[in-house]
């Protein structure tokens, strides 16, 4: 799954900022003074993010300095940036249709019971505990057929914003 940075941008209100890039996305501050703080999405099937800082920066996740400068985000990360900003990370994406990657072997939609084929227009529950996949082309609406996910409670519109906010805390 991709992931996104939620920023305060009004009291009150967050914004959801996509981390939709393969290479390093320069997160720079200027009370980083000309070091930057960086986020790496790793080159695995799971697209792990990774959050490197220069030893000493000041930067923190979840009320800690970064270990040797580097730390493995997870959803619902905060991040502390050395001027005291608070950002958080999140797994989350909305729900929308995509082909179905293929994953190695038969994968089956858990509303319908049939085979989703690759290439098939499909939903993956954007979840990041579910993250299954849903057929969703023609007659076979199995994502948007039902009020939320067959396998769990996540609403099954299509493009959504985020549903967690820092201030769900």
């Amino acid at each position: 799954m991709g992931g996104r940075l939620l920023l305060q941008v009004a009291p009150d209100t967050w914004g959801a900022f996509p981390l939709d890039m393969d290479k390093c996305s320069a997160f720079a501050q200027k009370s980083c003074e000309g070091d930057g703080i960086f986020l790496v999405q790793a080159q695995r099937p799971d697209a792990v993010w990774l959050m490197m800082a220069p030893p000493g920066s000041g930067a923190k996740v979840n009320g800690e300095a970064l270990f040797l400068g580097i730390h493995a985000l997870r959803d619902k990360d905060e991040i502390r940036l050395p001027d005291g900003q608070r950002v958080f990370f999140s797994t989350q994406d909305p729900a929308h249709v995509q082909p179905f990657p293929g994953i190695g072997h038969a994968a089956f939609c858990p509303r319908c019971k049939q085979e989703i084929t690759d290439g098939t227009p499909s939903v993956r529950c954007p979840n990041p505990k579910c993250g299954i996949w849903h057929h969703e082309e023609g007659d076979m609406n199995c994502w948007t057929y039902g009020a939320h996910c067959a396998l769990c409670e996540h609403p099954s519109d299509l493009d959504t914003e985020v549903l967690w906010t820092p201030e769900m805390c």
